[in-house]
């Protein structure tokens, strides 16, 4: 959501995403400095966003959610409209050549080269996956394991 008050009209060019994910990045900066805590949920396509994010959270941890493209594909042909604030038909509007900007496909999406936890999505039902990623917070950032 918060990218449609950056870029109402959004293009998604790389000049475009460097000013999205950076503002994310402030963001989230400035809420942890307060002690909240926080959640980005987003592609970040480009391991120098989730580097930035690295250097300037304190206590930054990275769970990638891995899944296949063509899981991808899958998931969003059976997706209800409206779910998630997702954009309708993003891999079929890429697959067809109308939209080359998106991750995997038309932009390149550089995977995690040492993410704190990784899951599986195609293999881990949702609860597992969020299960693994809870345990690793646990582990990692508040040193709670069990």
């Amino acid at each position: 959501m918060l990218r449609e008050v950056i870029t109402p009209n959004p293009r998604y060019t790389e000049e475009e995403r460097d000013i999205v994910y950076g503002a994310i990045v402030f963001i989230a900066r400035l809420l942890t400095e307060n002690g909240v805590n926080v959640i980005i949920d987003a592609t970040g396509n480009r391991r120098r966003y989730r580097e930035n994010a690295r250097k300037e959270i304190p206590r930054f941890m990275e769970a990638y959610v891995r899944c296949p493209l063509d899981v991808c594909v899958k998931r969003e042909n059976e997706r209800k409209g409206g779910a998630f604030h997702a954009p309708r038909d993003i891999y079929k509007r890429a697959l067809t050549g109308e939209s080359a900007t998106v991750p995997g496909i038309g932009a390149p999406y550089e995977e995690p080269k040492d993410p704190e936890v990784m899951v599986d999505s195609d293999k881990l039902s949702s609860e597992e996956c969020a299960e693994k990623i809870l345990q690793t917070i646990m582990k990692k950032i508040y040193d709670l394991s069990p």
